[in-house]
């Protein structure tokens, strides 16, 4: 699921449909659902529905790591991951929240910070995942 959303997160931009939902967050065109066709409008729309179920999927990681049997790595590393989704949560938002709502939402930096903190959510999930599975090496990592 992260993986997806991350491919979409960079599909999303490179088509700018970040855009595309007026400035609005975390309506879209001011509807809570967008006309169901292959446009800028559900394809921001899109992402934000798949972010929103991976989050709670994340939440329910941590969670299971928690009631489970796995080693402190494993939990440390799906609670960290849990702990940075609020801020890229926010960041998102402020990357698509523009025309004044809030000054240099879409630029590059914006963008960049989005994608470095969806790529250590990404890294966090896998090495819970390495390391979850209880085949977590160094070798493995590498």
């Amino acid at each position: 699921m992260t993986l997806v959303l991350f491919s979409l997160g960079v599909y999303t931009a490179a088509t700018g449909s970040g855009l595309a939902c007026q400035a609005q967050w975390p309506l879209c065109s001011d509807q809570l659902i967008p006309t169901l066709a292959i446009n800028p409008d559900f394809i921001e729309w899109f992402h934000r529905v798949w972010a929103m179920v991976t989050g709670f999927l994340i939440v329910g990681v941590a969670g299971w790591t928690w009631l489970g049997s796995f080693d402190r790595r494993t939990k440390l590393a799906a609670t960290l991951a849990v702990a940075i989704l609020p801020l890229q949560i926010t960041v998102g938002a402020i990357t698509v929240t523009v025309g004044g709502l809030v000054p240099g939402g879409y630029t590059v930096s914006t963008h960049a910070a989005h994608l470095v903190v969806a790529l250590c959510i990404f890294t966090l999930l896998a090495l819970a995942t390495i390391w979850g599975g209880g085949r977590g090496s160094p070798r493995l990592l590498r």
